[in-house]
């Protein structure tokens, strides 16, 4: 189990912070969406690490001038996408080419590239 620094958001736009235990980041993802959040920042830190106050660190890249409305129209689209089978990072690439934020454009393809060289399974 992780420890997890999170920033999440709800429907309406507002920020929460905290901390969570759980097994990966889609799992601390999917229990943050139970409660009504979605995960925008994930920083954890690891039994080893705790010893050393290291940090590892993930965070999405999606700025604030980024809707929260864009947000989860893309993340639906992913949803759709990866539930016919489509491959993830080929999802974020057509997600992005779609996108007309800049901001958006350049954060889904730092994502994808993150995705296909691996989070060292945290995912």
């Amino acid at each position: 189990m992780l420890n997890f620094f999170y920033t999440a958001k709800s429907l309406d736009g507002k920020t929460k912070t905290g901390v969570a235990e759980a097994e990966s980041v889609k799992d601390l993802s999917q229990k943050l969406r139970e409660e009504g959040l979605f995960l925008t920042k994930a920083d954890y830190k690891t039994d080893q690490e705790r010893k050393g106050f290291n940090f590892g660190k993930i965070s999405f890249g999606i700025s604030k001038k980024v809707s929260i409305g864009e947000k989860m129209l893309m993340t639906r689209n992913l949803a759709v996408m990866v539930s016919t089978g489509l491959p993830l990072v080929k999802g974020f690439a057509i997600l992005a080419s779609q996108s007309k934020s800049k901001r958006m454009k350049t954060a889904l393809l730092g994502i994808s590239q993150e995705v296909s060289k691996g989070f060292g399974g945290l995912f």
